[in-house]
């Protein structure tokens, strides 16, 4: 471990804190927005390449019937495998295969936002991918699941209480299937039983860090040895992922975002067909090239040819 770098992130992580408690009586849509910024530009921004994009919105497929995912609050994605459809500089319409995680976060965990999140992350798994073109990587990539994270500042549990992984299992075990008989409790979100855990990571600062062992079917908690290793665990995570995501997702075709034919168009639809001022002028420019090769080819002497060979010295 470099401790000048670690401690950079934990100076970021301190600030982010301090934002969260100031704001906590705010309004919580701003609040929200301010977080969001802060993990972009300080937690995640200084730690990843610029080909890999930090948005803000819904992911969508060109899957038929897939459809689009709730509002995200972070995506990390790569623009170079699909780029996105952005309304502004962060926030848009992102193809689920060039998504490479996402992030939910809350200011404070509680379980009606727990069940939010889960809900969110239930609507990013559900989306259905296209090939990439390599059999072999659309097999490895079907058996890793959506890197779905969450990140909270604060919860509303007790310390050394009920841990989050009990209160994310309770969530799921059908006690929020039905509406409440008290009408006076709201209605709430509700969660079928037994829905499987759709949040892969779970980070509550200064409480740890969980992550879901997709073989063994447990969530599996890192070790804190010093304040704030949850975050860097999480930055670390998604660190360590991006590139192998990227290399599994191959160079699915965007043709299927733009016609119902996808990728296929042109090769059941002539271009000449679909655009044939374009096509004309596309042939007649590739024929006017090749005749210029061709004329200096013609105009350059052959090496067979004797007036071309170089003068022999007599020494």
């Amino acid at each position: 471990m470099n401790e000048a770098y670690r401690a950079l992130l934990d100076a970021r992580v301190q600030g982010a804190v301090a934002v969260a408690k100031a704001y906590s009586s705010l309004h919580h849509k701003l609040l929200k927005g301010e977080l969001r910024e802060i993990v972009v530009r300080d937690l995640l921004r200084p730690f990843f390449p610029s080909d890999i994009g930090l948005g803000t919105g819904e992911i969508v497929s060109a899957v038929a019937g897939a459809d689009h995912s709730s509002q995200q609050d972070v995506i990390l994605y790569n623009r170079r495998i699909l780029p996105p459809l952005l309304g502004d500089e962060r926030t848009g319409l992102f193809p689920i295969e060039s998504v490479l995680a996402t992030l939910e976060i809350k200011s404070q965990l509680t379980v009606e936002e727990l069940k939010q999140a889960h809900l969110n992350a239930k609507s990013v798994h559900r989306l259905e991918t296209q090939s990439g073109g390599d059999k072999e990587k659309d097999a490895a990539a079907a058996h890793i699941p959506r890197l779905t994270c969450l990140l909270a500042f604060d919860t509303n549990l007790a310390a050394g209480g009920k841990h989050e992984i009990a209160r994310y299992e309770e969530i799921r075990d059908g006690r929020y299937s039905q509406p409440p008989a008290n009408k006076e409790d709201g209605p709430g979100l509700l969660i079928p039983k037994h829905d499987p855990p759709y949040l892969m990571v779970i980070c509550v600062v200064g409480r740890g860090l969980w992550w879901y062992h997709y073989e063994r079917r447990e969530f599996l908690e890192v070790t804190m040895t010093r304040p704030f290793d949850e975050v860097a665990a999480l930055v670390a995570i998604l660190g360590n992922s991006y590139r192998t995501l990227t290399t599994l997702r191959g160079e699915p075709p965007i043709g299927r975002y733009l016609f119902s034919l996808g990728e296929q168009i042109f090769d059941s639809i002539p271009f000449e067909i679909l655009r044939p001022d374009l096509a004309a002028k596309a042939n007649a420019s590739a024929a006017k090239m090749l005749e210029e090769i061709r004329s200096k080819r013609r105009s350059q002497p052959s090496a067979s040819d004797p007036k071309s060979e170089s003068p022999k010295s007599d020494g």
